[in-house]
């Protein structure tokens, strides 16, 4: 009977060709295509000469993931940028990290960034004040741009209704 059985079943293990059938995706290329990331939180603001754009990710945060914050700032040729001093502007979210980059960009102005590493003090609805960037445009004449505030939702590790703890 267990002969039989075996009979049926198909060729010994032994004798199976190890490769896929070229059809039959790879277990790399299912787990690509399911695992998306949610797109960040975009806010772009411009005052004449200035473009600023803060970046939030991920935009949906749990309590105590790490959220990544960026406020880069593009100005034209000729104008002088004075970003916002650290930490500036960050309400009640805790500095985990602060990067600070600025560049000639490659059309003769300039770009800054700022990139902050947080973590939110609660969950629930927090925000994101605004950035305030001061400029001087090519003719020497002081500007300030302010950001939109920006608010987010900091999910609850804990589900509604969880009385276990």
């Amino acid at each position: 009977m267990i002969l039989l059985w075996l009979a049926l079943a198909g060729p010994p293990l032994w004798a199976a060709d190890p490769t896929p059938p070229k059809s039959a995706p790879t277990e790399s290329t299912a787990t690509e295509s399911t695992a998306t990331e949610p797109a960040p939180l975009v806010v772009t603001n411009d005052a004449g000469p200035v473009k600023a754009t803060v970046t939030v990710s991920p935009p949906e945060p749990t309590l105590g993931d790490v959220i990544t914050l960026v406020l880069a700032v593009d100005a034209d040729q000729g104008v002088s940028l004075d970003m916002p001093p650290f930490g500036e502007a960050l309400g009640r979210f805790s500095i985990v990290d602060f990067e600070p980059s600025e560049h000639p960009a490659d059309d003769g102005g300039t770009h800054a960034e700022q990139r902050y590493t947080l973590q939110a003090p609660m969950s629930g609805r927090q925000r994101l004040p605004a950035f305030r960037i001061a400029f001087t445009d090519a003719s020497g004449d002081e500007h300030e741009l302010l950001t939109d505030e920006i608010p987010l939702r900091i999910g609850s590790v804990v589900d509604p209704g969880d009385d276990s703890l």
